[in-house]
């Protein structure tokens, strides 16, 4: 008995024994993302098996417009379900129907010259919606967004939807309860733990941080786009996220997606760049170079899963 018995378990302590690898290997592969876009397909793909994504740029570069893009994108083309903590688009369904005109193609309400969807595309958005995307808001007289509070209801939301990705925009709307830590602590104490979430749980935790203030440029200078070290807070942001990008540019130049951190090649390679072309108005993306989005609503639910891009490019 003393000879065959086997040593206590340890938490958190883990041995390779004989088969850990085969076992591995029979696991499927990693999953790896598409996003939409060719130029952003060709410069980064994402992960799909629980990691911690940043994204980051200047006000109004466009972060929440091209996250929202993407997971529009991936809940159609990888049926991925979305846990949103987004308190600066109140009321909530504010957020839910700028989904819906990414997904439909046509403003919510009329804008400029492009007629509002009718009452069968609203009704078409809301249908598919329902399925895809839960919102996170604490609007509570009593209650406060701490992080306990977010990972608590993401907790939640990820056994009961089966959400596969939780997103925080923006960082700086938690309230931080940091006690005695510095805010670097703090910063790198609350990423770990979302990254054990996002790892225990299988899914993806995106965070939408801001730079910090930048320096008054001199004359003739031009401001480069943001890079990890310059998000508000710490260096945490580039030392413990796994995907890393930074959205900049302007709509009159272009829109710039800058990979600045993948943990794994075959996400890519960092400095990789990414440009594309927005449409204001229904949210959606595009290569530099493709036809303008004809506004009649060509993204089609699975299993046809058509491109948001013009000419026959599929996901």
């Amino acid at each position: 008995a003393i000879d065959d018995a086997e040593p206590y378990p340890i938490e958190g302590v883990h041995t390779i024994q004989p088969g850990t690898l085969t076992s591995l290997r029979k696991r499927p592969a990693p999953q790896v993302l598409t996003t939409g876009t060719r130029a952003t397909d060709f410069a980064f793909r994402l992960p799909g098996e629980g990691r911690l994504i940043v994204v980051t740029g200047y006000p109004s570069s466009g972060k929440t417009t091209w996250t929202r893009f993407a997971m529009v994108h991936t809940a159609i083309a990888h049926e991925r379900r979305w846990a949103v903590f987004s308190p600066e688009s109140q009321p909530w369904e504010a957020f839910a129907a700028q989904c819906a005109e990414t997904y439909i193609g046509r403003p919510f309400y009329r804008d400029r010259d492009m007629p509002a969807m009718n009452e069968a595309e609203v009704e078409r958005a809301e249908k598919w919606l329902c399925n895809r995307i839960v919102m996170l808001a604490c609007d509570a007289e009593d209650q406060t967004p701490t992080l306990d509070w977010v990972i608590e209801k993401a907790k939640l939301a990820i056994l009961r939807f089966g959400c596969t990705d939780v997103l925080i925009d923006p960082w700086n709307e938690i309230i931080q309860v940091r006690g005695d830590q510095t805010e670097t602590d703090y910063v790198g104490a609350s990423l770990q733990r979302l990254k054990a979430l996002g790892y225990r749980h299988g899914v993806n935790v995106w965070i939408v941080a801001h730079p910090a203030k930048p320096a008054a440029l001199k004359a003739g200078e031009v401001r480069p786009a943001p890079g990890p070290y310059d998000i508000a807070g710490s260096a945490h942001w580039a030392n413990k996220s796994d995907l890393g990008l930074t959205i900049a540019g302007s709509l009159d130049a272009g829109v710039e997606v800058h990979l600045w951190k993948s943990r794994f090649r075959r996400w890519g390679q960092r400095g990789a760049i990414a440009r594309l072309d927005l449409d204001t108005v229904t949210g959606r993306y595009r290569s530099q170079g493709q036809p303008i989005n004809d506004g009649v609503g060509n993204v089609a639910e699975p299993p046809e899963k058509q491109s948001f891009e013009q000419g026959g490019y599929n996901w």
